[in-house]
């Protein structure tokens, strides 16, 4: 009976295992079959170099473009050959040391787009578009032969690429579809019916676009080492700086319109005006020779930039808006318009010149002050500086060193002449601090806004006029009544162009007052 019941068992776990072995296989054979192509071992189709290739012409959606090179030798340069130490001969003399043969140099290649020498291009886009044409590794080969291209996007092929070598031979490169990842395309050459799986970073740049190729990038301008500045807003005024270099190399500028003589300040217009700018580039062809710039603002441009600076210099032209986010532009000197980001020029528009130029009235340094008459309605202050330059006495040799100076150290240096002042307001001696602490308070009288066509009636409310050490002219600075808030301010005679607020104003006259009762704290 147990013999019996062991056989059942048997029977019945060998047919678990059969049928568990026959569940298997069929589910394999209805699996779906995997249809990525993930490529085991490369293939190199073309090994060649830059110089080999003379020109190649991509065909694509995109449209034909035909690449052709430039070729300049570099100076070849000796390579000296330092002697072998061991080999010095029996008489002990060194070795004769003679330079090695001067290789000949590889030439030094550049691209340029038939029928558009003169257009700036990216060179790393143009290296990735013609490396293909001359060094080129397929990571697979699929099969020997194709029976049907069409299935694979090469017939007609997504993009097509025909070189021509220095050697007379030729090449035709079609590239097909991408895989169903995305990760490769299909390839084949002209002349071999295999076909070819090359990576998605290789294939790609068959299909670069004339806008993928041009260089939009705009150089970066340095406030730092400005020459000149043009901003000219339509319906406004042109914003004009120009200088001339210092002593230290550094260029000052000086505002020529639309006020004259307001210094600009670097770090301000760095700022509130060049920091949006940051990474600048053209943005998208729109049209590479247009026949009408009216079609795009351009005929009469709503902003004008030109900026020089020592890298070189930078000459926009911005037109109408495209959309909502870009507007369109285009280079002085160059027909083509693009499509720009409108944030890069933000800083250029309803442009506050008082955020980047020198404000202060009269910024006049106390050591070329002799004299400063002040008036106003109801005060008259007549303010003289006498300038005196006193020299300390120097260390005689005979004289003792200080307690715990080594008698072998340095002479001590002989002292610097100091300048000092002797104030007097009214006659009255003033303490030199104190009247230097409000002498601050005078020159840091600063301009608030800009005013057009305004012309005063009756005596200027207050007067503040210098007396120079340096025989230049004196200036003059007459505050007239503007409104409740401000003065319009006169310069020397001439138009007026600025406001002050009266309290700033207010405050100088009070300082003034404390400066004469002693109250003023240096």
């Amino acid at each position: 009976m147990k013999k019996i019941v062991s056989l059942v068992v048997c029977v019945v776990l060998l047919g678990g295992l059969t049928g568990a072995y026959l569940y298997l296989l069929n589910k394999n054979d209805n699996a779906e079959p995997d249809t990525e192509e993930t490529p085991v071992e490369a293939v190199p189709l073309l090994d060649m170099k830059e110089f080999d290739l003379k020109q190649v012409s991509f065909y694509s959606e995109g449209g034909e473009l035909t690449l052709s090179s430039i070729a300049s030798t570099p100076t070849p340069v000796p390579t000296p050959v330092p002697a072998d130490e061991e080999e010095s001969d029996e008489t002990g003399e060194e070795p004769d040391v003679s330079a090695a043969p001067t290789p000949t140099p590889e030439p030094i290649i550049s691209w340029e787009i038939a029928g558009m020498e003169d257009l700036p291009l990216n060179k790393s886009n143009v290296s990735e578009m013609v490396r293909g044409a001359y060094a080129l590794t397929a990571a697979e080969k699929i099969s020997g032969t194709v029976d049907n291209p069409a299935e694979y996007g090469l017939d007609p092929p997504k993009a097509r690429a025909v070189a021509a070598y220095y050697d007379g031979t030729e090449k035709t490169i079609q590239l097909g579809a991408t895989t169903p990842n995305g990760d490769y395309y299909y390839m084949m050459l002209q002349g071999d019916p295999a076909l070819y799986l090359v990576a998605s970073s290789v294939g790609a740049p068959f299909s670069y676009t004339l806008d993928s190729l041009i260089d939009k990038a705009l150089p970066a301008i340095d406030a730092q080492s400005l020459q000149y500045v043009y901003i000219h807003e339509k319906n406004r005024e042109p914003l004009e700086f120009s200088g001339a270099q210092t002593e230290t190399g550094q260029y000052a500028l000086t505002l020529a319109r639309p006020y004259s003589g307001r210094q600009l300040h670097a770090e301000d217009f760095q700022a509130n005006v060049l920091n949006p700018m940051s990474g600048i580039v053209m943005g998208e062809l729109t049209d590479l020779n247009p026949s009408d710039l009216a079609a795009y603002g351009l005929d009469d441009p709503l902003l004008e930039v030109r900026l020089i600076d020592s890298g070189g210099e930078t000459h926009l032209l911005a037109g109408a808006d495209r959309d909502d986010e870009a507007v369109y532009v285009k280079y002085a000197d160059r027909p083509s318009v693009f499509a720009m980001n409108k944030t890069y020029l933000s800083g250029f528009y309803t442009i506050d010149v008082f955020s980047f130029i020198d404000r202060y009235a009269a910024l006049i340094n106390i050591e070329d002050c002799d004299a400063v008459a002040i008036e106003s309605a109801s005060a008259r202050y007549d303010v003289q500086i006498v300038h005196e330059t006193v020299t300390p006495p120097a260390l005689s040799a005979e004289s003792p060193a200080p307690d715990g100076d080594d008698p072998d150290a340095a002479p001590t240096p002989t002292p610097e002449p100091e300048k000092v002042i002797h104030p007097s307001v009214n006659g009255q001696a003033m303490q030199e601090d104190s009247f230097r602490k409000y002498y601050e308070t005078l020159i840091g009288l600063s301009y608030d806004a800009a005013i057009e066509n305004f012309e005063p009636s009756g005596l200027p409310d207050l007067t503040v006029a210098y007396q120079l050490s340096s025989g230049a002219p004196n200036p003059t600075y007459e505050y007239y009544t503007y409104n409740e808030d401000f003065y319009a301010v006169r310069e020397n005679g001439g138009s007026i162009e600025f406001v002050i607020n009266k309290r700033s104003a207010d405050q100088m006259l009070l300082a003034m007052e404390k400066l004469l009762a002693g109250q003023l704290e240096p």
